[in-house]
């Protein structure tokens, strides 16, 4: 996301004289882990979706999928270094923290398009079943992540079963949490608004009770673009030209972005969001 607000304010980056492909970007994090823990076994690598054995052998294996760790590498390829740092530790953290005991004040809803659930689909076995999830429109779902200070990963039918609560406390649960984390900002002026929360689960608030005339005085219905998880813009339906503006700002940030979501506009309408075309 810097390297958006870079392009936006004319702001370069230094270019290296050669960009890693998939396959090498892939051998070079995994040689950090390595360095960092040398139990972790390489058991497969297709480009960017690595199969890792764990402390346990070939009985004990995770994915491990670098596509938002090479978008930024892309992105930003003079720093390399940190870019590997940030995604392995945040990968030994969720190793580590494997056996955490599961804790309800963890919770966080988080909001994923059609294209991410179609892709695990391909990819997990079972996916559908065994993953915790809702359905928010036809472009859109959320499912609920744990949060921990090194490490995030999603909660799945059976964590959420072990809570032994209905589905809406649980979300309410989460949404106290989400609020916990910081303080909710509106950017911007002229009927075009940018969300600034804490740089990870902005989007997220689009599953929250607050879309209404008093906080957004838009020109008709309330408009919103979740191009990524840490971008969520608001506007009006008869506001055509911060309309055009929002669509290519979404346009933009998904073809340059990282964590990215959807380019797609969404319309609230009777309590929910929509398709906006």
């Amino acid at each position: 996301m810097i390297q958006f607000f870079k392009k936006l304010f004319g702001i370069k980056s230094v270019e290296t004289n050669k960009l890693l492909n998939k396959e090498e970007f892939g051998k070079v994090y995994f040689k950090k882990v390595q360095e960092k823990n040398p139990n972790v076994k390489l058991a497969s690598q297709n480009g960017l979706e690595l199969e890792l054995e764990l402390e346990f052998g070939e009985d004990d294996v995770m994915m491990n999928y670098l596509d938002n760790a090479f978008a930024e590498y892309e992105h930003s390829p003079e720093h390399l270094t940190e870019v590997l740092d940030k995604y392995v530790d945040a990968l030994l953290g969720m190793i580590n923290e494997r056996e955490e005991d599961l804790h309800i004040e963890h919770i966080i809803p988080v909001v994923r398009s059609v294209v991410f659930f179609n892709s695990n689909k391909d990819l997990i076995p079972n996916f559908e079943e065994v993953s915790f999830y809702e359905k928010v429109n036809n472009q859109l779902y959320m499912f609920y992540v744990l949060d921990l200070p090194s490490s995030m990963r999603y909660i799945d039918k059976t964590d959420f079963e072990s809570f032994a609560m209905s589905k809406d406390v649980f979300f309410d649960k989460a949404v106290e949490n989400l609020n916990k984390l910081g303080s909710l900002q509106r950017q911007g002026e002229d009927g075009l608004y940018m969300l600034d929360f804490d740089g990870n689960f902005e989007s997220s608030f689009l599953l929250l009770d607050i879309w209404n005339k008093e906080n957004f005085d838009v020109k008709g219905d309330i408009v919103i673009a979740v191009p990524s998880r840490d971008v969520l813009l608001v506007t009006g339906s008869e506001d055509n030209e911060n309309l055009i503006k929002m669509k290519e700002m979404a346009i933009d940030i998904v073809q340059s972005g990282d964590h990215i979501i959807t380019d797609n506009l969404f319309i609230y309408k009777n309590g929910n969001f929509e398709l906006f075309d």
